[in-house]
C-alpha cells in the first residue's frame, strides 16, 4: 500500500475551488515536491493530507499503522522547558521502547519475589527484551543526547542557546525548532511546508543531505529553493488553477518539461478558438437559409463543446515584459574596502567574563563596475553589516570604505519603514518612480505593465499595500527597484517571502541587459537563495566556519566545489530517474473515404458522401482531434518524447482530414 493517496480530492472555500477532483500516490521512501504560486493551494493540500481540513468531495488516505510528523510555517511551543528538552521530545518513539525495556527489566528482575503459584512466562519476557533492545539498537536509541544535538546543531542552533526556554523564542528559532523535532521523530510520512525559510546557506546543506542520505520515510516537501528541489526530490507536483501536474525528475527538469507543455496547451488553444470562429460564422452565415437545421445541429455542438471541452489558455507568461530605464555609468570601481574591521563587546556570561566578538578583521574588497558580487555565511555572522560598512551607511571600527564616482545606490532591505500602507500597487509604483527619478511621472499605463511584469494581477494592482502579503510586498519593492535607474543594486535576502514564479521573475530582471551580455547595473546580493547565487554572482565574500571572510572568484557551485563539497553533493540517486514510460495505445487515424465505383471525380475525393454523412464524420474528426489535443496536455504524454511525437503526428492526420471535411461542407453551403 502507498505511504498516501489522494483520489478525486476536491476542496472550495466559498466560490472559490482551489483543488478540483485531484488525485496523487506517494510511495514509500519517496521525496516529492510541491510547487506553485502563492494562495494556489499547497497548504491546503497539507491540511487535507493530516486530516486539519475535511476534502467537500473525494479521498485521502494514510497506510495504517504509518506515523507522521508535519512542520507548518507558524509553529508555537509554550510551557518551562528548554530549546533541548523541546527537541528531544520528538524522540518520543524511542522514549517509549525505553520505558517498555525498563518496565521487562524489572519484571525479570521481580520474578523471584512473585507468589510461588504465579505463572510467569520468563523466557517470553527475556525475548521480549531482547526483541527491544534490537529495535532500541537499529533506531540508535541509546545515544539520543547526542542526536539531538547533531540535529539541533545541523539545522543552525549553538550549544549556547540550548538552554533558552521555548516560551521566548523568535519566529525563526520556533521554526527551525520544530523542524528538529519533525527530524528526530523519524516518521513514515513527513511534510515540510517551507522548512528552508530560516535556515541560513549551511542549515539548508544540512537539511538536503539529511533528506537525501539520512531519512528513510516518505516526504512531502512545500518549497520555494530551487536548489533544494533540484537536489532531494525525484517528483515535482505542481499545484495549478485547481488541478495537480505532475512532472518526473528534478525543478530543472520540470522548468523545461512545464514550457513544452505550455506550448502543447497554447497551440491546443489557438487551434480550438479558430474551430470556434469558424463554427460560428457557419452558424451565423446559414441559421436563418436553407440549411437552417444543420446550422441549428452545429450551435448544439458548439455550445456543448465550449461549456464542456473548451482549452484554457495557458496563464504564465516566461518573458518578462518591460524595459528598466537605463542607468548612468559609474566609475571603473564602485565601491572599495581597505582593512576594515567591526567588533564589539559581548556582556559576561555566568562566569563574569565579557569578551569581544569580531565580524571581520583587516579585511580587502574592490568591486568594479558591472561586477556581480555575492554575500553568504551563517546567520548572524556580520554579512549585511558588512555591506553596510562597505557602503559607508556604519562606521568601522578600523580601516575605510569608498564609494566610486558617480555611484547610485539602491538598496533593498527586509524591512521598509517608509512604505504608506494605504496606496495602491499602482500607485505605490508611480511614487517611487517618482522619487528616483526627480519628479518624472511614470503613467497608468507604464506602471500597470511594471506591476504585471512582477506578476501582480489586475485586480491586485488596485489592492492597497496594507492588504498584500508579505511576499506580495515584496514583489511591490523589488518592482520599483528595478526601474530606479541606479546603477549599484544591493539586495539583502530579496527572495524571502517569495514563491518560485517571483524568484525566477526577479532572476529574469537582474539579468544582463545589454546586447554584448553585459550588465548597465553593479550587483551587491546577500542571499541564502543558492539557486539565484548561482545564476546571478559570479564573485563571493565568504563568511567561514572559523570566523574569516575571504572572497572567492567564481559562483556558489565552484566555490562548493573548491571547498570540498561538490555541487551535487547530497543528492539522492534516485530523484532524476523518471517514471516508467506508458505504453502508448494509438488512436485510430481518420479513415481515408473509399473510392467510389461509379467512377465520379477524382478531383473532390469526398463529392460521394451524403450531407449526414459529411455532418456526421466531422462530428467525428473534430471529437478525435480534440481527444488528440487532450492527450497532449497530459504529463504522461508530453513527458514521453517518443509518444508526444506520435501523439501529434496522429493529431495532424485527423487535423488535416477534419479541414477537408469542413471544406466540403462550406463549399456545398455556397454552392
Amino acid at each position: 500500500m502507498p505511504a498516501l493517496t489522494l483520489t478525486n480530492v476536491s476542496y472550495a472555500i466559498g466560490d472559490r475551488r482551489l483543488l478540483n477532483k485531484v488525485s496523487i500516490t506517494i510511495q514509500h521512501g519517496e521525496c516529492a515536491g510541491i510547487v506553485g504560486r502563492n494562495g494556489a493551494g499547497k497548504s491546503t493540500l497539507f491540511k487535507l493530507v493530516t486530516g486539519e481540513k475535511t476534502p467537500d468531495s473525494g479521498e485521502v488516505v494514510r497506510a495504517r499503522g504509518n506515523t507522521m510528523a508535519v512542520v507548518g510555517q507558524d509553529p508555537v511551543f509554550s510551557g518551562s522547558m528548554t530549546l533541548l528538552e523541546e527537541a528531544a521530545q520528538g524522540l518520543e518513539a524511542i522514549q517509549d521502547l525505553q520505558q517498555r525495556l525498563d518496565d521487562l527489566y524489572e519484571q525479570i528482575a521481580n520474578i523471584d519475589d512473585a507468589a510461588p503459584d504465579a505463572e510467569i512466562d520468563r523466557d517470553g519476557l527475556l525475548r521480549q527484551a531482547e526483541h527491544v533492545q534490537h529495535e532500541l539498537e537499529q533506531r540508535d536509541g541509546y545515544a539520543t543526547q547526542h542526536r539531538v544535538e547533531i540535529v539541533l546543531q545541523g539545522v543552525g542552533f549553538t550549544q549556547k542557546e540550548f538552554s533558552l526556554p521555548v516560551e521566548g523564542l523568535s519566529g525563526g528559532q520556533r521554526s527551525r525548532l520544530a523542524l528538529s523535532k519533525a527530524l528526530l521523530a523519524d516518521p513514515d510520512l513527513l511534510l515540510l511546508d517551507e522548512p528552508t525559510n530560516h535556515l541560513d546557506i549551511e542549515g539548508r546543506q544540512w537539511l538536503e543531505n539529511f533528506l537525501s542520505t539520512k531519512f528513510q520515510g516518505s516526504v512531502l516537501l512545500i518549497s520555494h529553493d530551487r536548489y533544494l528541489l533540484d537536489h532531494c526530490v525525484r517528483r515535482i507536483i505542481e499545484v495549478d488553477n485547481g488541478g495537480l501536474i505532475e512532472y518526473p525528475g528534478s525543478y530543472t527538469k520540470m522548468v523545461q518539461l512545464r514550457a513544452e507543455r505550455k506550448q502543447l496547451q497554447m497551440h491546443a488553444y489557438e487551434k480550438q478558438q479558430e474551430k470556434f470562429a469558424r463554427e460560428s460564422e457557419y452558424i451565423r452565415r446559414f441559421k436563418a437559409g436553407q440549411r437552417a437545421r444543420q446550422a441549428k445541429g452545429r450551435e448544439s455542438r458548439l455550445t456543448r463543446e465550449m461549456e464542456e471541452q473548451s482549452i484554457e489558455r495557458p496563464l504564465e507568461a516566461s518573458v518578462l515584459h518591460f524595459v528598466a530605464p537605463p542607468a548612468p555609468r559609474s566609475g571603473d570601481i564602485v565601491a572599495t574596502l581597505n582593512n576594515g574591521s567591526v567588533w564589539y563587546d559581548v556582556p559576561a556570561d555566568d562566569s563574569n567574563v565579557a569578551h569581544r566578538r569580531t565580524l571581520f578583521e583587516q579585511f580587502n574588497v574592490k568591486i568594479s563596475r558591472g561586477e556581480r558580487w555575492g554575500v553568504i555565511g551563517a546567520n548572524g555572522a556580520g554579512k549585511s553589516t558588512l555591506v553596510r560598512c562597505l557602503l559607508g551607511e556604519q562606521q568601522l571600527d578600523e580601516g575605510n570604505s569608498r564609494i566610486g564616482s558617480n555611484v547610485e545606490i539602491g538598496h533593498y532591505k527586509q524591512i521598509d519603514a517608509t512604505m504608506d500602507l494605504q496606496m495602491t500597487v499602482r500607485e505605490y509604483l508611480q511614487r517611487e518612480y517618482r522619487l528616483a527619478h526627480d519628479g518624472k511621472l511614470l503613467s497608468e499605463q507604464e506602471a500597470s505593465d511594471l506591476a504585471g511584469a512582477f506578476l501582480f494581477s489586475g485586480r491586485d494592482q488596485q489592492k492597497p499595500m496594507g492588504a498584500l502579503s508579505g511576499g506580495e510586498r515584496s514583489r511591490a519593492r523589488l518592482a520599483s527597484l528595478m526601474v530606479s535607474g541606479k546603477n549599484l543594486l544591493v539586495l539583502d535576502e530579496p527572495t524571502n517571502h517569495l514563491d518560485i514564479p517571483s524568484c525566477e521573475r526577479l532572476e529574469q530582471a537582474l539579468r544582463p541587459t545589454s546586447q554584448d551580455g553585459k550588465y548597465d547595473h553593479t550587483l551587491i546580493l546577500i542571499s541564502h537563495d543558492r539557486a539565484l547565487l548561482d545564476a546571478l554572482c559570479d564573485q563571493l565574500i565568504v563568511f567561514e566556519h572559523d570566523g574569516r571572510v575571504r572572497v572567492f572568484h567564481g559562483n556558489y557551485s565552484q566555490w562548493l566545489e573548491s571547498s570540498g563539497q561538490p555541487a551535487d553533493a547530497g543528492v539522492n540517486q534516485t530523484s532524476h530517474q523518471s517514471t516508467p514510460k506508458q505504453t502508448a495505445q494509438p488512436q485510430p487515424a481518420a479513415e481515408k473515404p473509399k473510392a467510389k465505383p461509379n467512377g465520379e471525380s477524382k478531383r473532390n475525393p469526398l463529392s460521394w458522401m451524403r450531407d449526414e454523412q459529411l455532418d456526421e464524420k466531422i462530428e467525428e474528426l473534430s471529437a478525435l482531434v480534440k481527444s488528440l489535443d487532450e492527450k497532449m496536455s497530459d504529463p504522461k504524454v508530453y513527458t514521453d518524447a517518443s509518444l508526444c511525437k506520435q501523439v501529434i503526428a496522429e493529431r495532424e492526420t485527423a487535423k488535416e482530414s477534419l479541414d477537408q471535411h469542413e471544406a466540403e461542407w462550406l463549399r456545398r453551403a455556397d454552392g
